[in-house]
């Protein structure tokens, strides 16, 4: 069930655009659905947002996982659903402005043909600028 820690990891929070970049394009489902504070977003647009508007603008690291739970849905800990509230900052690549934000996710992971698929629901705040 690490699945989506490992993928959020590489995907948002690491310096490497190409690894990012790629952990999407590879990792992330066509049949993922995806809601961004109330926001669906398909998983062409995700990944759009995350390199074009996220990752070309800031570089963020996790500051904190205040409460992770995961519940199991089969027995080999492949399928189920993870809920966590996390700590982050974000940093302006061009001004150096730091947010500190945070986020409640819920994520459910399923398989399909083989595949993780995975559906996020997400609200996050500007905590302090």
């Amino acid at each position: 069930m690490h699945y989506h820690t490992c993928l959020s990891m590489r995907a948002l929070f690491q310096e490497d655009d190409a690894v990012a970049i790629s952990a999407l394009a590879d990792e992330l489902s066509e049949d993922a659905q995806i809601n961004i504070n109330g926001n669906c977003l398909t998983p062409t647009l995700f990944r759009e947002v995350i390199t074009s508007q996220f990752r070309d603008v800031f570089l963020a690291r996790v500051i904190s996982i205040t409460d992770l739970n995961v519940i199991l849905l089969n027995p080999e800990g492949t399928t189920g659903v993870v809920a966590q509230n996390s700590k982050y900052k974000t940093k302006g690549k061009a001004d150096g402005q730091v947010l500190v934000q945070s986020a409640t996710t819920i994520v459910q992971v399923e398989e399909q043909n083989g595949k993780k698929v995975m559906s996020i629901f997400e609200a996050q705040t500007v905590d302090e600028r």
